[in-house]
């Protein structure tokens, strides 16, 4: 790649499996939440998502294949890129949003971290 190579959200998520020990390739996993889940992917972001429930234990939330659509919760399986605009997306507003960190699933409430990052968005813009 050339020297003004900028790696896209697309390619830095793809990235994350080359560096840390996954259970599956990134294409299986992108074909899950394709499936399973949903996918964004444009040049400001790429996200792999599903909708679960929030009491589910870790190694449920784990497996891509478990979804809930009456879910209270969306589950960020990876993102990588501009994160905060996928609030600018019409998904269905659910009480949690969560990710896994350090091995260890963590939840943030949907509409506070909309807010945040819907008030970064409007101040980087003004």
């Amino acid at each position: 790649m050339g020297a003004n190579f900028c790696m896209t959200p697309y390619f830095a998520a793809a990235a994350v499996y080359d560096r840390e020990p996954c259970a599956r390739t990134f294409e299986a996993d992108l074909f899950l939440h394709l499936v399973h889940g949903v996918v964004v992917s444009t040049p400001e972001v790429f996200a792999m998502v599903r909708p679960v429930r929030s009491t589910w234990p870790i190694e449920q939330l784990r497996d891509p294949e478990a979804v809930s659509d009456d879910g209270d919760c969306w589950w960020i399986w990876l993102a990588a890129g501009n994160v905060g605009s996928l609030f600018a997306w019409p998904f269905p507003a659910k009480k949690w949003v969560a990710a896994e960190r350090s091995n260890t699933p963590k939840f943030w409430e949907y509409d506070r971290l909309r807010r945040l990052y819907l008030s970064r968005a409007t101040a980087a813009t003004a």
